[in-house]
């Protein structure tokens, strides 16, 4: 009894393994969709002396992500 829920306790703990590494290489694309098309939308704009803030939420998702990915 003790070998049969060892061996659905490892096979869990790879399932939630391989969901997390998955979720953050999603994070990681996402985050660079969403520096591509900040970036897109900042080119239209045509301001001289307009400054723009760094997105720091974007670098924040995208650091989190790769944090999983590395943890994982």
């Amino acid at each position: 009894m003790a070998r049969l829920a060892r061996s659905c306790l490892q096979s869990f703990l790879k399932v939630v393994n391989s969901t997390l590494g998955i979720v953050g290489i999603a994070m990681i694309l996402y985050g660079l969709w969403m520096i591509r098309a900040w970036q897109r939308e900042m080119e239209d704009l045509s301001f001289d002396d307009f400054k723009t803030t760094t997105p720091w939420f974007i670098y924040t998702f995208l650091g989190a992500g790769v944090t999983l990915c590395a943890i994982t």
